[in-house]
């Protein structure tokens, strides 16, 4: 299998963005959710990934910074 090329979302996204729905993977995609009552009850909340990134990067950096345990 070749790798994915970045560039085909580009391609697929400026194609998206010029029709005449550009926002209807969105709205079919609420229309799922809403329809199968996967999130209901649930809280809405940001997905970011700044706090794993930083818990790992201060991990590496302890693990680093640190003398080898010796047991």
């Amino acid at each position: 299998m070749a790798p994915f090329d970045p560039s085909l979302l580009a391609y697929f996204r400026r194609r998206l963005s010029r029709s005449s729905d550009p926002n209807r993977v969105i709205t079919r995609i609420k229309q799922v959710i809403a329809a199968t009552g996967v999130l209901a009850g649930r809280r809405r909340r940001a997905s970011d990934s700044t706090v794993p990134d930083d818990a790992v990067a201060t991990q590496d950096t302890v693990a680093r910074s640190s003398p080898p345990f010796a047991g």
